[in-house]
């Protein structure tokens, strides 16, 4: 998704992985595994991987365009705060997210698709959760 994202934490822990300077695409190699990493190095040359642990009160800033995976790493709970946001840096491209995925979304209603499983659809393969609820609030049909 185009636009920026922070988390921040409040218990247990959260490994990162933060692909920087990658070529934007439509899928990417698992960031926690080494071998699928390695196997697909060439289109990764320009790319850096970053590693790191979020702890109990601590902030991470992911910006916009950036690859990333993260996973829960500790037994007890963890409870985190995050939020996308647009500014003029992502606009466009935020933007231009939205209407692909609306054009997507409107191509499965289509083929016969309804509401509901086209937007899980398109949740499933690329659209992120902000984008999937935005989507959803301005193509549901209230009567």
């Amino acid at each position: 998704l185009g636009s920026h994202a922070w988390m921040w934490l409040a218990s247990g822990r959260k490994d990162w992985r933060l692909l920087l300077g990658a070529v934007c695409r439509e899928s990417w190699p698992d960031l926690f595994d080494c071998a699928a990493i390695a196997a697909d190095a060439a289109s990764l040359a320009d790319s850096e991987l970053l590693y790191t642990t979020l702890n109990p009160g601590e902030m991470l800033a992911v910006p916009s365009k950036c690859a990333h995976a993260v996973r829960n790493v500790s037994q007890e709970l963890t409870i985190a705060i995050s939020h996308n946001f647009v500014d003029a840096v992502c606009f466009a491209s935020t933007l231009q997210d939205l209407q692909d995925a609306l054009e997507s979304f409107l191509q499965r209603r289509a083929a016969g698709d309804g509401s509901d499983q086209a937007l899980e659809r398109l949740s499933e393969e690329h659209l992120e959760a902000p984008s999937a609820a935005l989507l959803a609030s301005a193509v549901h049909d209230p009567g």
